[in-house]
């Protein structure tokens, strides 16, 4: 396809012209919400690949999801109904990434969310930085950093880590790096080997220790530095020197909202060491599972074997015949954020959403290719890391999703987070209904212009605004989400 046949943006959804696809199926959470601001809608083309598209795109559920990717108020926390649909298109996929999740949720009692944030660190753990994506003049590779937060109830957080790591080791043992060391001996260890993953089903304790340890100094500063791949990292201690080329860690935790508010500070966010993670949300872990089952053992072979090969995957993700379309919608996402206005904390977030736009792309195509071209046989007889429309979707899917969990969550790294986590609490307290007036009088430190800050973050999260006339004036009532 050539680029003059693709469409331009269009910021009116009420002139969508990408046909049934969207036009029918805009979620009804982004139409009616009355505190609605500017939508960004992805753009006005169908959905072109080399290869069929998956039978997700031919569904109601997978045209919906593609509808939220394209028409949801980037920058606005999600409802459920657009949260599963993002969800739905990010796992739905045929490749390894689909198949994980197909194969781990039903057999196990761990949210699904666990499962697609684990597959995709699997990836990117895997591929390291064997191959490589080239954007605004610099070489990057695939690492990402993901932190999985568990809320209220048994969400198997650490099980989920372990599923991963057991299919990982089996196909690219090499893959998992130590994640007990001091600063230097993590050094000594990226220099040798300086892609990898470093997984903590505590990430709570990796930042006390980095915050509170000597023999740690450092290390969050050169973790945060790594992750955008500068082409070498020298260093020099204790009269020993070295260098680490290439490097590419990606990073795996685990923990609950408590334990992350207890070790974290805004520090964290702002030095930007916490905004370069995809934060994943666990919220339902599903119904219960018999500690007997009979897991699919063929399916599980081909997951690792297939992983194996996406190890194995080397050369420069092909962006060429796409270039046009994913900077437009970089520049999209960028300017809906910039036009919406966001937490300043959050900059760090913000300022990647093109670096990590490219590197999930590349994760969705190693995930729907394995890196390779294969013939009817099953044998490698040449590398595919060409990049489709459906990869740069994915992304964007992942992407919405993550930062709507890191807007969202009520984290006490600033005023304004731990504001929205009382209001919330006693709004669920009463669940016939509260009066704005009584909510002002009951949240200690709100003001009515503190409340009206977030009040359009409490309604994109399910609460439920009514208004009715009392006195002669018209008087607000809040309810918590409906069950």
């Amino acid at each position: 396809m050539d680029e003059s046949e693709r469409g331009e943006w269009d910021t009116n959804k009420n002139e969508d012209n990408w046909g049934a696809v969207a036009a029918a199926e805009k979620p009804a959470e982004a139409s009616e919400s009355p505190r609605t601001t500017q939508t960004v809608i992805m753009p006005q083309r169908p959905l072109v690949s080399p290869a069929p598209a998956p039978q997700v795109y031919q569904s109601q559920t997978g045209q919906q999801a593609i509808a939220v990717v394209r028409n949801a108020a980037l920058t606005q926390p999600l409802s459920m109904g657009e949260r599963d649909k993002l969800l739905q298109l990010m796992y739905s996929e045929e490749g390894f990434i689909g198949r994980y999740v197909r194969y781990f949720t039903p057999i196990t009692q761990v949210p699904v969310e666990f499962h697609i944030a684990s597959a995709i660190t699997a990836v990117s753990a895997a591929v390291g930085n064997r191959v490589s994506l080239e954007a605004w003049q610099r070489r990057a590779f695939p690492n990402i950093d993901v932190l999985e937060i568990a809320g209220s109830g048994v969400m198997h957080k650490t099980y989920s880590i372990s599923l991963m790591l057991d299919i990982l080791r089996l196909a690219a043992p090499k893959a998992i790096l130590p994640s007990d060391f001091s600063s230097e001996s993590l050094l000594d260890i990226l220099a040798e080997q300086p892609s990898g993953l470093l997984a903590y089903s505590e990430f709570s304790e990796l930042l006390q220790k980095m915050s509170g340890r000597d023999y740690m100094a450092g290390v969050k500063k050169l973790l945060t530095d790594l992750f955008d791949n500068p082409t070498k990292r020298e260093f020099k201690y204790r009269g020993r020197q070295g260098t680490i080329e290439n490097p590419a860690p990606t990073i795996l935790g685990a923990t609950n909202l408590a334990w992350l508010e207890g070790s974290s500070n805004e520090r964290d966010i702002v030095a930007g060491f916490l905004t370069r993670f995809l934060v994943w949300t666990g919220q339902d872990s599903g119904p219960p599972v018999p500690s007997k089952t009979s897991p699919n053992q063929q399916e599980r072979d081909r997951l690792v074997d297939d992983l194996k090969l996406i190890s194995q995957a080397e050369g420069e993700a092909d962006f060429s015949t796409l270039r046009v379309f994913i900077d437009e919608v970089i520049q999209r996402y960028e300017a809906s954020v910039t036009a919406n206005g966001f937490d300043p904390t959050l900059e760090g977030m913000y300022a990647r959403i093109g670096i990590y736009t490219f590197k999930l792309s590349v994760i969705f195509m190693l995930s729907r290719t394995l890196g390779v071209k294969l013939d009817t046989a099953g044998n490698v007889v040449g590398t595919d890391l060409q990049i489709i429309d459906e990869d740069i979707l994915r992304a964007a899917a992942t992407l919405r999703y993550c930062h709507s969990q890191m807007e969202s969550l009520p984290f006490a790294f600033t005023p304004a987070g731990q504001m929205l986590r009382k209001v919330e609490n006693f709004i669920t307290k009463h669940p016939q209904g509260i009066k704005r007036g009584d909510i002002l009088r009951g949240v200690r430190d709100l003001n009515e212009t503190g409340f009206e800050s977030l009040v359009s973050t409490l309604l994109a999260k399910g609460f439920v605004e009514t208004q009715r006339r009392a006195g002669g004036r018209d008087q607000f009532i809040y309810f918590p989400p409906p069950p």
